[in-house]
């Protein structure tokens, strides 16, 4: 079973491309963001937290201006992700983990770093302009979320950015 345990020296090439992907596509500095990992859950304050359990915990934005990710990010994308058909062998099983896996990485990444931009650099214009162009955009995460919450038009701008960054890192390799 594909289960690698990140690291910061795993995710840390990933953080460089994603906020100079950040800054070549929207013009936001966020260089001064790091990237951690941790085997508990952290909430934004960057302290752990025992309110969400530690398969549902990918990642975490956190006000100290880090980005923390689940050492075992795998155990979130395997409670997150469904699979609509189950392949012919162990062995494509195991491709479609790694790719699905990576793709989540670079996702993720991109959509944490954009909680960074929309709390302190985005302003009202930018974020009307991203809803405006998120309208009819979705993802199984956001049709998981109340509309009508206070996190939902944050989310929805976060797993926008961060889908249109996330593509433009699709040939970034990462070594697991």
């Amino acid at each position: 079973m594909f289960s690698p345990i990140l690291t910061v020296k795993t995710l840390k090439p990933l953080l460089e491309a994603a906020k100079s992907a950040y800054k070549s596509m929207y013009n936001f500095d966020i260089s001064y963001m790091k990237v951690d990992t941790s085997d508990v859950p952290i909430n934004t304050e960057g302290r752990p937290t025992k309110s969400i359990k530690l398969e549902q915990f990918g990642a975490c934005w956190t006000n100290k201006k880090t980005i923390y990710f689940n050492s075992k990010f795998y155990l979130a994308i395997r409670y997150y992700s469904q699979f609509d058909e189950v392949p012919a062998s162990a062995q494509e099983r195991i491709v479609d983990e790694i790719i699905t896996y990576t793709n989540a990485l670079k996702h993720v990444m991109c959509h944490e770093l954009a909680h960074e931009i929309y709390k302190n650099l985005a302003t009202p214009e930018f974020k009307q302009k991203v809803h405006a162009e998120a309208e009819k955009f979705t993802t199984s995460y956001l049709k998981s979320l109340d509309p009508e919450s206070g996190k939902y038009n944050e989310e929805l701008f976060c797993e926008y950015l961060g889908s249109n960054v996330g593509a433009s890192l699709a040939t970034l390799e990462i070594r697991l």
